[in-house]
């Protein structure tokens, strides 16, 4: 993976810049709001993190990448 972003808040796959199409990125927890299991930079809103830190954490993201939300797209992520 490579940075996307100075303090390694955004991480990126090198494979995919052959897309300059597609904007992505992989979240870390450097920076963020959110805490206990979510912490910090929690974007997805499948979690049982409060709406109000993810919708926080998203309008920074998108500070950050200067993109608009309604662009966001979030694959709902199972383990098992």
């Amino acid at each position: 993976m490579i940075s996307l972003t100075k303090n390694n808040e955004l991480k990126g796959y090198k494979s995919l810049d052959i897309y300059p199409e597609v904007a992505h990125f992989v979240t870390t927890r450097h920076e963020g709001i959110s805490t206990g299991a979510y912490g910090s930079f929690n974007c997805s809103p499948y979690t049982n993190d409060s709406c109000m830190n993810v919708n926080r954490n998203q309008s920074w993201l998108f500070q950050c990448m200067n993109h608009q939300i309604k662009e966001l797209f979030i694959p709902e992520q199972s383990h098992g």
